[in-house]
């Protein structure tokens, strides 16, 4: 490095630069290199740029030690990139090194990952054209690392290159004596992109990017994007860790240190060194729970270069060594899964004997994993072998929790398979639950028909399966059979002490109440639901334990969308505790889905979107066929309010192109609905607003709209706007009528800002404000004191409408609502009132540390701590597009242009608030 620092500043002959022991630094030469460079500045301001600082030898990095020392006396900029700089235990001179560049006052710069829009940027220029879906998903594995992704690039792709820059020329010296040249160091691989830049002397640079998003892909990548990954990797690390690193990969992309461990039998501290050169390297990274490869295809590259049968070796290998170190069941399923189409009992008996004992839990944890290594197990497996029966029943289990089409397939196989009456009937009654949770009612009706005329449902199983019929006819929208249905099933089942058919049938009643809207009457009818659920015998229905627990959270969600229609949002929350509870922390998809999005709907509804967005963006869209429109409307509700018109568009897009709600799950259309009418009332489009809502006033799709009362104003509003009248009373009297229906004060509420709205009346206004003063409905009650402000400014009462909608956009600000606080300013500027300086210092600021929401204060105070997006998203359970998000509103709000100046600002709050 030496010899290149010493071209970069001289012209003509080089010095000559004596060879020194490795390893040790040469201080008489660094004080040469360093003379000739005070040499230099005499002349003039001098920049250095010093690449891959990371290999520096030790004289190299003296001399850097040296340079940072002075940069405070002459007119030097130093800049260095370099992959990773080691802490204060770092090996060589670079522990020292790091406290000179710290104490010069240097400017560390940690590179963020390409975001997917600068990758595939990147691909376009590179390759001439935008990437295609193909390309697309194998750039989007690249983590966002600029190198890596032109190692993915198939290299039939042309890429074009840009002419490099005309090198600045070196400044003239005075000519020192020049001995002849020594032969530079040995050249080294390419390395990709460095992560870390540094600068001292008031200025800072750096080049390069590196990082990783954390995504993953599915599909190769091709056999030449694949083997020049290998290579890479290869040239970033040596044989030994090489080695260390292929056995890793057999792990997946993600590993322990103790896994490692078992699988090569190696203890722990013999695998620091090969393990410390590869998190150097950047090979792999430390999430601090776990190492992971830094790009998932690496980790696909690296275990492609062992071949197929030693591959197999190894995976039956280490699944036999975790499974004896008591690893985690997916880690040892992982290993099986590869090979159990291989097994035998003979050779691999202890595999079936593990599997035997872990399934049941297995199948709770991954059921996929699970139902995937039972079917091809049982298929390895004599049908009179002691453990045949067992693995049956699991993968029974395991196909119910894993819900699709494929895992009824697998119920309706095993159904076919199985002789014994009592397991008929309890498969039976599995797989109709399972065709109701995935929407396809008839299909679960002609199962249990089926069963009926076969006889298979004796006079002790016939309530469980009324109860399932009756809950059944409640999905598919038969309010009034389901009603009949299950209060004769519930007769029948107490009659005959059966409680899982009584548990089915209450439920069902409960369901038929809240959509007839006696939400208290459906309250206390799912309580009595709960009890018989608790009283149900789990060892006699044990083809059904996993039934039973859905049905358990289905019950409990039902009782917090009920709690919250009725403004009792803590009840809601523990109920949604009690749902998380009864999974033991073991949910499925969709009942997680399903958690999530109810919590995240009682967050949307009282206030805590901060909240809501955090639990929506870590929750993916589940197998439920509405529950991914529902997750993306409400998203895209947040979103709106908030004035960030692209994610809101994104979301309501993502929605649309789901599954339109259904059935009881008519219910859930209204979000939809709202969030369509948001974006286009925000957009300038009233009148389309307007009509995006307008199917919400017919009775017959509305019947099912249990919760329409709540968009009843947006809609009285939007057409007052529009000069709709007709509407706006319809409208009216609809809200009225829904008060009327059920006897509820936020029904009540609702119907009083309607008819405030349309008489143009501040007194049923009034009336709303005062109750959502006392409810946590803070959207609401901005919206009730905009109405009032409105209604007072056209009545000619200027000083009281300002006042009401000063109210207003303080709670607007406390939420973050930007759209809505400009909506109202502009609606009440129309009518003459204007905001007074009050205003502006009501609720949140709107730059600052004060300005920031809790969500962002999480990430600012990350940021400032120098962690990348990948590292604050997995953190922070949070999605890199998320933090992304967060941290230009960050940027914004503090009026800082880097990541640097919001921990400059950091540091200097901390110092003034200790």
């Amino acid at each position: 490095m030496l010899r290149a620092l010493a071209a970069g500043l001289l012209r003509g002959p080089q010095p000559r630069i004596p060879a020194t022991a490795a390893g040790e630094p040469d201080p008489a030469l660094a004080e040469r290199v360093l003379d000739l460079i005070r040499r230099v500045t005499d002349e003039g301001p001098l920049a250095l740029l010093l690449d891959d600082l990371h290999r520096a030898d030790p004289t190299t990095l003296l001399l850097w030690q040296r340079l940072a020392r002075r940069t405070a006396r002459l007119p030097l900029l130093l800049v260095a990139t370099a992959r990773r700089l080691p802490g204060p235990g770092g090996p060589g001179g670079f522990a020292g090194l790091r406290r000179d560049l710290l104490d010069a006052g240097t400017t560390l710069l940690t590179l963020a990952p390409l975001a997917d829009d600068e990758a595939r940027a990147l691909v376009g220029a590179l390759t001439g054209a935008p990437p295609g879906p193909e390309l697309r998903e194998r750039i989007d594995r690249a983590g966002g690392n600029p190198h890596w992704i032109r190692t993915l690039l198939p290299p039939d792709r042309t890429e074009r290159n840009p002419a490099p820059p005309t090198p600045l020329a070196p400044p003239t010296l005075p000519n020192p004596p020049v001995p002849p040249a020594l032969p530079g160091p040995a050249a080294r691989p390419a390395d990709p992109p460095t992560g870390t830049g540094s600068g001292s002397g008031g200025s800072s640079g750096s080049s390069g990017s590196s990082g990783s998003s954390g995504s993953s892909g599915s599909g190769g990548s091709g056999p030449a994007a694949a083997t020049g990954l290998a290579a890479v990797a290869d040239g970033l690390v040596d044989g030994a860790t090489r080695d260390t690193l292929r056995t890793a990969a057999l792990l997946g992309p993600a590993f322990t240190a103790a896994e490692l461990a078992a699988v090569t039998g190696r203890p722990p501290l013999d695998l620091l060194d090969p393990l410390d050169d590869a998190l150097a390297a950047g090979v792999l990274v430390d999430t601090g729970d776990h190492l992971r490869f830094r790009l998932p295809a690496l980790a696909e590259a690296l275990r492609a270069t062992v071949p197929a049968p030693e591959r197999a070796e190894h995976h039956r290998a280490a699944a036999h060594a975790l499974a004896a170190a008591g690893a985690d069941l997916e880690r040892v399923a992982g290993q099986l899964l590869p090979i159990a189409g291989t097994l035998t009992a003979d050779r691999d008996g202890w595999a079936f004997d593990w599997l035997a004992g872990a399934a049941p839990h297995l199948a709770e944890q991954a059921p996929g994993s699970a139902v995937g290594l039972l079917r091809r197990c049982l298929a390895r497996l004599p049908a009179d072998d002691p453990r045949h029966a067992a693995l049956k029943e699991h993968l029974a289990h395991a196909a119910l929790l894993l819900r699709g089409p494929a895992s009824t397939a697998t119920l309706r196989g095993l159904l076919d398979e199985t002789t014994a009456p009592e397991a008929r009937v309890q498969l039976t009654a599995a797989l109709a639950h399972g065709l109701y949770v995935q929407g396809r009612w008839a299909d679960a009706l002609a199962a249990l028909d089926r069963a009926e005329r076969t006889g298979a449902a004796d006079a002790a199983w016939a309530p469980l399966f009324q109860g399932l019929r009756a809950t059944i006819h409640h999905g598919a929208g038969h309010s009034e059979r389901c009603a009949v249905l299950a209060r004769q099933v519930i007769a029948d089942a107490r009659s005959g002490r059966h409680p899982f058919g009584e548990a089915y049938g209450r439920h069902a009643l409960s369901c038929a109440l809240l959509r007839d809207r006696r939400t208290e009457a459906a309250l206390a009818e799912n309580t009595l639901a709960l009890r018989a659920a608790a009283r149900v015998d789990r060892t006699g229905a044990r083809w059904l334990t996993c039934t039973l627990t859905d049905l358990r959270v289905t019950m409990l969600l039902y009782r917090a969308v009920m709690l919250g229609l009725v403004d009792r949002p803590e009840e809601a929350r523990s109920a949604l505790d009690r749902a998380r509870d009864e999974t033991a922390g073991r949910a499925t998809a969709d009942q997680l889905g399903g958690i999530t999005v109810t919590a995240a709907l009682l967050d949307y509804t009282t206030g805590r979107w901060d909240d809501a967005l955090a639990r929506l963006d870590r929750q993916p869209d589940p197998v439920d066929p509405w529950l991914p429109s529902l997750r993306h409307s409400v998203a895209a509700l947040v979103h709106g309010h908030r004035d960030r018109g692209a994610d809101a568009r994104a979301h309501c897009e993502a929605a649309a192109g789901r599954t339109t709600p259904c059935g009881s799950h008519s219910n859930r259309g209204g979000y939809p609905l709202m969030a369509r009418a948001l974006l286009a009332e925000r957009s300038g489009r009233p009148h389309e607003a307007l009509a995006v809502l307008l199917p919400t006033l017919d009775p017959g799709y509305a019947r099912d709209l249990d919760q329409r009362f709540q968009w009843m104003p947006d809609i009285v509003r939007l057409a007052l706007r529009t000069g709709d009248g007709a509407t706006a009373r319809a409208a009216a009297v609809i809200s009225a009528g829904e008060a009327d229906r059920e006897h509820h004060p936020a029904r009540t509420a609702a119907a009083a800002r309607c008819r405030g709205l349309v008489d143009a009346d501040p007194g049923p206004l009034a009336e709303a404000v005062a109750y959502y003063r006392g409810v946590a409905r803070p959207l609401d009650l901005g919206q009730a004191l905009e109405d009032g402000a409105a209604v007072r400014a056209a009545l000619g009462e200027p000083a009281a409408a300002r006042e009401l909608l000063q109210q207003a956009l303080e709670r607007y600000a406390r939420l973050g609502a930007a759209w809505d606080a400009r909506r109202a300013v502009g609606r009440l500027r129309a009518l003459g009132v204007r905001t007074g300086p009050r205003a502006a210092r009501n609720g949140r600021p709107s730059t600052g540390w004060a300005a920031l929401t809790p969500a962002e204060l999480r990430v600012a105070h990350r940021v400032a701590q120098g962690r990348s997006n990948p590292e604050i998203a997995a953190e922070l359970f949070l999605s890199p597009r998320t933090v992304q998000t967060h941290v230009s509103s960050i940027l914004t709000k503090l009026g800082a242009r880097s990541r640097t100046e919001v921990a400059r600002q950091a540091a200097e709050r901390s110092s003034q608030h200790p």
